[in-house]
């Protein structure tokens, strides 16, 4: 019997898994759209490292922090520290946050920095950051003791040069968001 139907089920199967994608898809566009997770808690990704990290926290109701100047959406570079203990050597990491991957269980388990900088602050020093050769670096969750997070907006200002080229030249300007 089932045989006889085989084509129309298939089809079945196929519209019911498309039109619930599909369904799927409109209703996470029109909650991250109007910011519909923000609000209400039960709408959140269970991930609590993806709002912080992309400063979507500070829009929550629970949120102390208020930008007078600026919004989220004015956010282009997530800048951190982290105080890492390696092999009992406490080390600050500073540079700009590229990336994270989580673990299995959603606790947060990698972060990838660019730009990176590191200060030995278990031992007398001079104070000053050494840069790390390379192109990204990778700190492990476990290591770390506290993060720090500054949210960074890039201005852009053209300035007409009078050369014999009349190049345009873009100055960029970092501006730590308020």
């Amino acid at each position: 019997m089932i045989e006889k139907y085989k084509t129309e089920i298939i089809l079945l199967n196929l519209l019911i898994n498309t039109v619930s994608f599909l369904l799927g898809f409109c209703v996470k566009s029109l909650v991250i759209k109007y910011k519909l997770d923000i609000r209400y808690s039960f709408l959140r990704y269970k991930n609590y490292w993806y709002y912080l990290i992309t400063s979507k926290f500070i829009d929550f109701p629970s949120s102390s922090i208020k930008l007078y100047q600026n919004t989220v959406k004015d956010v282009d570079i997530t800048y951190m520290d982290a105080l890492v203990s390696i092999n009992g050597t406490t080390y600050i990491y500073t540079g700009i946050l590229v990336d994270y991957n989580l673990g299995k269980d959603g606790t947060l388990d990698l972060l990838l920095i660019k730009d990176a900088q590191r200060k030995n602050i278990s031992e007398e020093n001079d104070g000053q950051y050494k840069d790390i050769d390379g192109h990204i670096i990778a700190l492990k969750y476990c290591d770390l003791i506290n993060i720090n997070f500054s949210f960074i907006q890039v201005v852009y200002n053209e300035e007409i040069l009078e050369s014999s080229r009349s190049e345009t030249e873009q100055t960029i300007r970092f501006k730590l968001i308020e």
